[in-house]
């Protein structure tokens, strides 16, 4: 979705902005624009996800670390340690 943000941004942004600034014909300037649109959507997706996923979001990029000690078994209830 954030992709097709940026991409369709992009290019009303280099047919609107040529007709104004001729630069923006030139490869350099569209690849320019292109970048700038994409890496925009980028930082969108990335501040939309930490704020509406909150923590939860951290926990899909990094899972916890688990330990390597095994967790020691219950002992039944009235049986001495």
């Amino acid at each position: 979705m954030s992709l097709n943000f940026g991409a369709t941004h992009a290019s009303f942004s280099i047919v609107a902005g040529s007709t104004v600034l001729p630069m923006l014909k030139e490869p350099w300037a569209r690849t320019a624009v292109l970048v700038s649109w994409m890496l925009l959507a980028l930082a969108v997706r990335l501040w939309a996800g930490r704020r509406l996923l909150g923590r939860s979001a951290e926990s899909l990029i990094a899972p916890p670390a688990q330990s390597s000690r095994p967790i020691p078994p219950a002992h039944p209830v009235g049986q001495a340690r």
